[in-house]
């Protein structure tokens, strides 16, 4: 109807359009002097009546004859032309305006638009496909997020995550990760809203150990936008979108999406867009029908709801390795885990806390001993004694699992065969029946509870040990017994804050038995209270608990111990509380990344449980964050071969790589985001030196200079590559550091000469009127370099545009010294600055030496001058470092108990919104950081030596600092 409506619309504007053109015809040929009527009438079957011409327009002589020949052609006409020549049906209607049609025409238009819009989205939001049909079945984890943005967003800042991108197995994607991770993209509300949908997420192992991952997300609505995507994106070009490509295949089409060496394969498919990481799992992906293939129970698992952002369905083998790699002998608790079954893990976290729970299925089986089998099959309960624990108890753990006799049948087949447990056991069982009359099965199962307890107590580094008393008359008839023999030593003696504490000495084959679970308990101290006995090698720490309760102060009045609890179920077979300066649990004792990331988090709380044949496990940790937290997670990394401490940094506007040398004349370079580390060996002779400097003012960014001490020359791209051209061969040995101005790489040659190679590939080279020889790196300011001539009359010869300006007159140096001059200017004016080895400081100004200058400072310099472009700084030998102004003043500065030998000085600003800073490296494994006015800088002194490189390694936009140590590592440190 709307349709029929817009077309009718559409004539009518056109019939408009040809009428007025008629109109002009009739009119053109009734006002004419000559006119045919018949030609008229044709023309116009219908005229009107003020088409007649009147009379008097005709002239006389020939409007009679005109009448006349009217009269022969054409019939009479009758009174009313009307009712003779019909009309079209309709024509006497009164006509529309052609504005009003004209608007009533758009409006129908964009209301047909408007409705077809409509039934597009509708379409595409009915036209669905389950997530499930993308993802193959064959996944080693399973992650469901309901909002990705939600979820993911605060994920990038945290400092699990570095750690976590920090192991091998997510090398492949940390560039990726940290390159969003500092994207503007993270504060668009667009994107922020786009993002906040149902994603699905299935990692693969292949059997060379290799992940992969297929993720889907749920567009609704939005579908209808990315169904368009293979028929628009083709044809238009994005900027933001210059690394994406559409692909076309026999029989399907994607895109591509490159993200430095990764690859990313997308497509839309109905309501969703799907996204792969290689092209096995995405062409598995593209058969849409893996749905069929995923039981209803795993359905189930897959779709349940959960309190926390993250919800994971894994392989329950493996999820229990994860908890369990650690410890030996839970590592054996795996045979009571189901095959072919899954696992659910949700999760939540922030730098401050996370929460973390998993339930895995069991099952009782032919590989289950039936000892473990029967703790398994019952539900977990309240453990007693955590209502009435001490205040002042800093970590437990709480086994609430079965008797003693359970847990000794359970846990003797689980130990090593090493250990010799049955052999013990039965020695025991032998000796304490010659000695005390009674079994080992009396003395310690007949009084004994299900409850054993280990605490830590502050001010003591003896652990107490509890045991549940369920039959207080039977234990006092056990203790009788021990006493009354000979070989036990019984002191009552110590009374302790009102509570008598005895002593016992235990027999060794019982020492023994304990030994097997890594107790040593010689002669405990032990206290009965509130229905536990409990044992320590300190008293304090016995009436510590005896005291803190009469006094209620219990754990449950702990902020910590609150903080971590209050997503606990109050029943448990294990319970952990743990601070991790105080103790480790099983669980955290692994090397994995997920280890050192839980970590992270040094107070927590693990229960685990069994609840409906399933192994329940719940962690909560908050961060009391202990131990340093400048260091990086992921560092320091560990190095091939010993480096020479100076740090090269990339010269871009957004330097991305640093670079360094090992020895043997190997240069590596590392992409800060990725940590990804590239090589080249130079293969140079021993004794050969190889020379960095990072090339400048290029057309490429990323070029790096490499100089052997032999002459040859190498321009490499940030990957080690060389360009066209390189190497080159100059045609004398060097003999010394080179520097860099604009294109070219300044190298001085032992022959005399300076060569300036550029990254065209030409060469030039400057003869010097030296005495001795340039030892030392060119000193270079825009286009002035400066070069000291080292010899026992030494001097410094100053070079404008490649000519050198002071050959008659050159700076001159009273006496030895080690280093670069430093270079400034002020109101056009250069200043030259250069300090010998015995402490003789000169300042030149336009070649002449400046008022006040030389001074001398105390010490031996083995470094020379640098300067912030204000004032200049000096390291002598005994670590004190000088400040001196061009105006004379001197401030000065000790490094405490230090030494600066072989020490460097360098004048760095790590990024732009940073002034310069001072770093000094003293003799041995320290790096400090002064301000221009030698306060020492927040985060200072940090591990390392040499001069640093600044560059943002976890994608939080500000420059953390890069150095390289003497036990062949290289350090990244947060220094804000």
């Amino acid at each position: 109807m709307l349709y029929n409506d817009i077309l009718s619309d559409m004539e009518e504007l056109n019939n408009v359009d040809e009428k007025s053109v008629v109109f002009e015809k009739s009119d053109a040929l009734e006002t004419s002097p000559v006119s045919d009527k018949s030609n008229v009438d044709s023309e116009s079957p219908v005229a009107p009546e003020s088409s007649e011409v009147p009379e008097s327009s005709v002239p006389a002589a020939t409007a009679g004859a005109s009448v006349a020949l009217e009269n022969q052609k054409t019939p009479a006409m009758p009174e009313n032309p009307a009712e003779s020549i019909p009309e079209k049906k309709g024509r006497n209607k009164k006509r529309r305006n052609p504005i009003f049609r004209f608007i009533r025409f758009v409006f129908l238009l964009i209301l047909f638009i408007i409705l077809a819009i409509a039934a597009w989205v509708a379409f595409s939001i009915f036209n669905k496909k389950n997530p499930l049909a993308m993802l193959p079945p064959d996944y080693s984890m399973y992650v469901r997020m309901d909002s990705a943005w939600d979820t993911l967003n605060p994920l990038l800042d945290l400092r699990a995550a570095d750690i976590l991108l920090s192991s091998p197995d997510f090398k492949n994607i940390r560039g990726a990760f940290m390159a969003f991770r500092a994207s503007p993209l993270r504060q668009n509300p667009v994107v922020a809203q786009l993002a906040s949908r149902r994603v699905d997420l299935a990692l693969y192992t292949s059997e060379d150990g290799k992940h992969d991952f297929v993720a889907v997300m749920e567009l609704g609505p939005l579908s209808a936008v990315s169904r368009l995507a293979p028929f628009v994106l083709p044809h238009i070009k994005i900027k933001q979108l210059k690394d994406l490509s559409y692909v076309q295949s026999v029989g399907d089409s994607y895109f591509e999406y490159k993200s430095g060496d990764s690859v990313f394969y997308v497509k839309p498919c109905r309501n969703l867009l799907v996204a792969a990481s290689s092209p096995s799992v995405f062409e598995k992906s593209m058969r849409a029908n893996n749905d069929t293939a995923y039981t209803n129970e795993e359905i189930e698992l897959i779709n349940q709801k959960t309190d926390e952002p993250v919800h994971i369905v894994m392989d329950s083998k493996k999820l229990l390795s994860a908890f369990v790699s650690g410890n030996d002998m839970l590592n054996q608790l795996s045979s009571v885990i189901a095959e072919n079954t899954h696992g659910v893990l949700s999760l939540g976290i922030t730098d401050s806390d996370v929460n973390l729970s998993a339930k895995i299925p069991c099952t009782a089986n032919d590989q289950v001993p039936e000892s473990i089998t029967k703790l398994i099959s019952r539900n977990s309960t309240v453990p007693s004694i955590i209502n009435k624990m001490s205040g002042r108890v800093q970590y437990y753990t709480v086994l609430n699992i079965g008797s003693v006799q359970e847990l000794k049948e359970a846990a003797f087949p689980l130990l090593p065969k090493n250990m010799n447990a049955e052999s013990l056991w039965s020695t025991g069982q032998t000796m304490s029946k010659m000695l005390f009359g009674m079994t080992l099965d009396e003395l310690l199962y007949s009084w004994t509870g299900d409850e054993i307890c280990v605490l830590g107590m502050e001010g003591t580094d003896s652990p107490v040990f509890a045991i549940q008393v369920t039959d207080e008359d039977k234990r006092q008839k056990v203790f009788k017994k021990l006493m009354d023999s000979i070989l036990l030593k019984d002191d009552t003696s110590l009374i302790l804050d009102g509570v008598r504490l005895p002593r016992v000495g235990l027999p060794k084959f019982f020492e023994g038995l304990l030994s097997l679970f890594k107790v040593t308990l010689p002669s405990p101290y032990y206290m009965v209270f509130e229905d536990f006995i409990y044992f320590s090698e300190s008293a304090q720490a016995l009436s510590g608990i005896y005291t803190s309760v009469n006094e209620q102060n219990l754990i449950a009045k702990n902020m910590y111990w609150r903080e971590v609890s209050e997503k606990q179920s109050a029943d448990a077979a294990v319970s952990m509380y743990y601070n991790l300066e105080k103790s480790v649990p099983f669980f955290l004792r692994g090397d994995s990344a997920v280890t050192k990331a839980l970590s992270l988090y040094s107070i927590g709380r693990c229960d685990i449980g069994f609840s409906d044949s399933s192994l329940v496990f719940n962690l909560s940790a908050t961060a009391r964050h202990t131990g340093d937290l400048r260091a990086i997670p992921g560092f320091p990394i560990k190095l091939e071969g010993a480096a020479n401490g100076n740090m090269v940094l990339e010269k871009a506007k957004n330097p991305a790589y640093i670079y360094w040398t090992e020895k043997p004349g190997t240069i590596k370079s590392m992409e800060a985001a990725s940590t990804k580390i590239y090589s080249l060996d130079l293969k140079v002779s021993s004794g050969e030196t190889v020379y960095l400097a990072s090339a400048e003012s290029t057309p490429k960014q990323g070029l790096l200079w490499a100089v052997t001490s032999k002459g040859t020359v190498y321009l490499l791209n940030n990957k080690l590559e060389a360009e066209k051209g390189f190497p080159l061969v100059l045609r004398s040995a060097v003999s010394g550091p080179v520097n860099t101005s604009g294109s070219t790489v300044l190298v001085p040659l032992e022959s005399g000469d300076l060569a300036i190679v550029d990254t065209d590939k030409s060469v030039k080279e400057i003869s010097l009127p030296l005495i001795g020889q340039v030892k030392s790196a060119p000193a270079v300011l825009d286009r002035t370099i400066a070069v000291y001539d080292k010899s026992f009359a030494g001097s410094i010869l100053i070079l404008q545009d490649g000519v050198v300006t002071n050959a008659e007159n050159p700076l001159p140096v009273d006496g030895i010294a080690f280093g670069s001059p430093a270079l400034l200017k002020k109101e056009e004016s250069l200043y030259v600055a250069f300090i010998t080895q015995a402490g003789s400081l000169s300042v030149w100004k336009d070649g002449e030496m400046l008022a006040g200058f030389p001074i001398q400072l105390e010490g031996v310099f083995y470094n020379n001058v640098v300067t912030d472009g204000s004032a200049l700084y000096v390291l002598s030998s005994d670590a004190m470092i000088y400040r001196v102004s061009l105006d004379g003043a001197v401030l000065q500065v000790h490094v405490p108990d230090a030494t600066s030998r072989e020490g460097l000085i360098s004048v760095i600003a790590p990024d732009e919104e940073f002034h310069k800073n001072l770093y000094v490296s003293i003799d041995g494994n320290l790096l400090y950081g002064f301000s221009g006015s030698l306060e020492l800088l927040s985060g200072f002194p940090v591990v390392g030596f040499g001069v640093p490189a600044f560059v943002d390694v976890n994608g939080d936009k500000s420059a953390d600092c890069f150095v390289l140590t003497l036990d062949k590592k290289l350090n990244a440190w947060n220094i804000r």
